[in-house]
């Protein structure tokens, strides 16, 4: 998260730029203090709401919705989403979105979502187009 602080909301300070950011438990020692300690990466951003998912429900929603052929929830997506944008029932598509995951090594997780690898510039620079 630091680097989607620094390199992407540090540099984009437009006001209807709202980030929503789910954490969820991943790695064995995830849990609530882990949570709350990543939560204070973005204590100070005012356009910033998180969330706690202790059974990683969102993340295996993820994972559905865009189609990842991996064995546990999806992590460190970063999905953008137009305004108005309502989540019900029916989790929407983003209309754009990258990631940090890591796939099986020449599988086609990989082939299919290499491009998508979360890049810090490519992503501020899809988020300012859209914000035009």
């Amino acid at each position: 998260m630091t680097v989607i602080r620094d390199d992407v909301l540090n540099e984009i300070s437009d006001g209807r730029l709202k980030v929503f950011v789910i954490w969820e438990p991943i790695l064995p020692k995830d849990g609530t203090e882990a949570a709350d300690d990543s939560a204070s990466l973005l204590k100070d951003e005012w356009r910033a709401e998180q969330f706690w998912d202790p059974l990683a429900e969102s993340g295996k929603l993820l994972k559905k919705l865009l189609e990842l052929g991996i064995p546990n929830p999806a992590w460190d997506i970063y999905m953008l989403y137009p305004p108005g944008v309502k989540w019900s029932d029916v989790t929407p598509k983003p209309v754009f979105w990258m990631h940090q995951m890591t796939f099986k090594s020449g599988g086609e997780d990989q082939r299919r979502y290499e491009s998508l690898r979360l890049d810090t510039a490519k992503l501020r620079a899809e988020i300012e187009r859209r914000l035009k």
